[in-house]
């Protein structure tokens, strides 16, 4: 069977949710510092 038919390729939303799950798995974090604060943009 094709890994195409897995539901993170049904729809675009569904896609970027998959992808987002597997970037941000701990939440929204800063990669170089780890900052988690997203009104601070400054490392």
């Amino acid at each position: 069977m094709s890994v195409l038919v897995a539901p993170h390729f049904h729809s675009e939303e569904a896609a970027y949710a998959f992808v987002d799950g597997r970037i941000w798995a701990n939440g929204l974090t800063c990669p170089h510092c780890g900052n988690a604060d997203e009104q601070n943009d400054t490392p």
